[in-house]
C-alpha cells in the first residue's frame, strides 16, 4: 500500500462516446497522488484506443483489458491490481469536480473514514447542463452528524445513500480484510458491495458536498438497460441477506433490509419498457416476497389497496398525481396487466421538470392544466413520501377534487401480492 495515494478505477464498456471527459476530470484533480486504474471490459468499440492515447499523455493511468463479463468482474479486477490506501470508483460516463479528490482524502485523514459518503450532481446528457433540483445521493436526515459505525444506523443504513459505489470513498485495506466483492451478475452488482461494505464497517461519514457529476439519460448505461437482465436485482437481495444471516446480524439491520428490499424491487419493476419483462419482472416479486421477507403492514387489510382494486375492475378514467418511480410502476401495472386503454390515463404533476415532460409515452401535465372534465376522473396519488402525499392531497381539495386514492410503495406491493395470475 502507497500511503496518500488514492487508486481510482473506472470500469468501461463501450465508452467512447464519454470516456475522454471522464479521464479528463481525474487528470486535472487538484489532488496528483492518484493511479487511475481503467479496466476494459472487452469493449468493441473505440474506447481501448482512447485509453492508450490517454495513458501516452499521464503515466498515473494504468490500463487493464478483460474479456466482456460485467462491470462488477471489471471493478473487482481494478481492486486485485489497486496499491492506493483509498478506493474510489467512477463509472466511464460520468465526471468530477477537479477538487473532489483533494476534499475527499482530506475528510478522511481527519476522521479515519473506512468508508466515506458524499453527494452528487445530475447531469442531463440530453439537454448537457448540469440539474439542480432537489435530488440528492445522500439522506443526511437518515444519518446524522459525525463519524458512525454500522450498528448506529441499524434503523436507515440503506436509506441514507445510494447502493452505487460512485459516492463512496473507501479504506481499501477495509476491504481486501473484509473479503468484499462485487457480484458477477449483469445488473445490480453493487448493491451487495456496498451495503455489505456499510454493515462491516466501524468508521462511516459524510462529506455533504457535489463532488461528481451523475450522467441522466444516457441509453448506454446499465440503469438504461434493466429490462435486459429484469431478475439480477432479486440475486443481490438474496446474497446480501444471506451474507447478514449467516454473520448473525440480520435481525440488527433487518427493518432498513426489508425497506430497502422492496424499493429495490419497484425501482427496478419501473425500468421495465415491455409487457413480457414487466410480468416476468411481477412474478418474480410476488414470488420472492416471502423468501426476501419483504414485510408488509397490514396487507390483507389494507384499505387503499382494496378500494383501489374495486375501482380498478371498473371502466372508470384514472388521473395520476405524481411521475416518479412509484407512478411509473403503477402507470405500467395499468397498461400491462389491467390492459387499461391508454386514453383512460393522464398524468399530472404540481410543477413540471424541463428534464422529464414524459412518463412512458404519455404527456406530463401540470395540475393548474386540469380542466373541469377532468376533476370527474378518479385521481392517484402515487408518492411514497407521506408528507408529500398529503400536500397533494390538500391541492386537490383546494380544486374540490373529493374521488382521491393514495398508493404508496406498500399499496403497490399488496396489489402484487394480491394480483391475478399470468
Amino acid at each position: 500500500m502507497v500511503n496518500g495515494l488514492v487508486s481510482v478505477i473506472v470500469p468501461l464498456y463501450n465508452a467512447e462516446s464519454f470516456v475522454g471527459e471522464c479521464l479528463d476530470s481525474l487528470t486535472y484533480q487538484t489532488y496528483s497522488e492518484l493511479e487511475i486504474l481503467c479496466v476494459d471490459d472487452g469493449s468493441t468499440d473505440n474506447t481501448y484506443h482512447i485509453l492508450e492515447k490517454y495513458q501516452l499523455r499521464d503515466k498515473r493511468i494504468k490500463l487493464l483489458k478483460q474479456n466482456h463479463q460485467s462491470a462488477g468482474a471489471a471493478r473487482n479486477c481494478g481492486i486485485r491490481e489497486a496499491e492506493g490506501k483509498y478506493l474510489l470508483f467512477v463509472d466511464a460516463d460520468d465526471f468530477c469536480r477537479p477538487d473532489m479528490v483533494e476534499k475527499l482524502v482530506k475528510k478522511a485523514e481527519a476522521d479515519h473514514t473506512d468508508i466515506l459518503v458524499f453527494d452528487l450532481l445530475r447531469y442531463d446528457n440530453v439537454g448537457k447542463k448540469a440539474v439542480d433540483d432537489a435530488w440528492t445521493a445522500v439522506h443526511q436526515e437518515y444519518f446524522g452528524e459525525g463519524v458512525k459505525a454500522a450498528a448506529d444506523l441499524k434503523d436507515t443504513i440503506f436509506q441514507f445513500t445510494t447502493s452505487g459505489p460512485m459516492n463512496k470513498l473507501f479504506l481499501r485495506e477495509f476491504i481486501v480484510k473484509n473479503n468484499i466483492c462485487f457480484q458477477q451478475i449483469p445488473r445490480t452488482n453493487d448493491l451487495f458491495f456496498v451495503y455489505a461494505a456499510m454493515t462491516y464497517a466501524k468508521r462511516i461519514a459524510v462529506l455533504n458536498e457535489k463532488l461528481q457529476y451523475y450522467r441522466m439519460n444516457n441509453p448506454g448505461s446499465l440503469q438504461a438497460t434493466n429490462d435486459k437482465s429484469p431478475l439480477a436485482f432479486i440475486e443481490a437481495l438474496q446474497a446480501l441477506k444471506d451474507n447478514l444471516v449467516q454473520r448473525g446480524i440480520y435481525e440488527c439491520f433487518k427493518g432498513s433490509y426489508l425497506k430497502m428490499a422492496a424499493d429495490v424491487s419497484l425501482f427496478n419493476l419501473a425500468s421495465q419498457e415491455n409487457r413480457q419483462t414487466y410480468i416476468r419482472t411481477l412474478s418474480a416479486i410476488r414470488n420472492n416476497l416471502e423468501s426476501l421477507n419483504v414485510g408488509i403492514k397490514n396487507l390483507d387489510c389494507n384499505v387503499q389497496t382494496e378500494t383501489l382494486t374495486q375501482v380498478l375492475a371498473g371502466g372508470e378514467r384514472f388521473v395520476i398525481y405524481g411521475a416518479g418511480k412509484l407512478a411509473e410502476v403503477f402507470v405500467k401495472y395499468l397498461l400491462f396487466i389491467k390492459c387499461i386503454d391508454r386514453e383512460r390515463i393522464k398524468i399530472v404533476v404540481s410543477q413540471k421538470s424541463y428534464i422529464q415532460d414524459m412518463l412512458c409515452g404519455m404527456k406530463i401535465n401540470e395540475l393548474s392544466e386540469l380542466t373541469k372534465k377532468d376533476e370527474t376522473f378518479v385521481y392517484v396519488i402515487a408518492v411514497d413520501n407521506k408528507s408529500l402525499r398529503n400536500e397533494m392531497t390538500s391541492n386537490l381539495r383546494k380544486k374540490r377534487i373529493e374521488n382521491v386514492i393514495e398508493i404508496d410503495f406498500e399499496c403497490m406491493l399488496a396489489l402484487i401480492k394480491m394480483g391475478e395470475t399470468f
